[in-house]
């Protein structure tokens, strides 16, 4: 995955596709996790093609085919039709779910969050009824909820590809 890395990085910077306006002054084209890319991007058609000959480009280099879904706020009806006819790629609403969190373009509210705040108390209210002394309980509760709260600001704060 460096490759595609490399090839996002370097086709944003020749301009085969444009940085999306919040993520141009960072320079900032992707990011990846573990089975997931996010691509960010201008939404016009010319930047989704550019983004294609990209994915295509590491196909034919790697053998590895990447799916994907376009999530857009602010284009038309018409233009993701076009979007889609011409891409292949999945068209799709916001928000959606990530792992049990919802992916969204703005600030997270405490509505967003409230699906990992019910995780945490499930997962707290478990090793309450455990035989863990204070000390290990709270050695614990600091490896992985500090896990599930960084994950879950990073994962909700971006959505897949614009």
């Amino acid at each position: 995955m460096n490759c595609l890395s490399k090839l996002l990085d370097a086709a944003a910077k020749c301009g085969v596709f444009q940085y999306h306006p919040k993520c141009k002054k960072l320079g900032l084209t992707h990011l990846s996790f573990t089975d997931v890319l996010l691509i960010f991007s201008k939404c016009t058609l010319d930047s989704l093609i550019g983004i294609q000959s990209v994915l295509t480009i590491f196909y034919e280099c790697s053998s590895i085919k990447v799916k994907c879904e376009l999530f857009s706020l602010g284009m038309s009806g018409e233009v993701l039709n076009d979007v889609q006819r011409c891409t292949g790629f999945k068209v799709d609403l916001l928000p959606v779910r990530y792992l049990g969190i919802s992916l969204v373009t703005k600030k997270l509210t405490v509505h967003n969050c409230h699906v990992l705040f019910e995780k945490i108390m499930d997962k707290l209210s478990h090793w309450f009824n455990k035989h863990l002394s204070y000390t290990s309980r709270l050695q614990l509760i600091r490896s992985v909820l500090l896990g599930v709260i960084i994950f879950g600001v990073v994962t909700s704060s971006f959505p897949r590809l614009f």
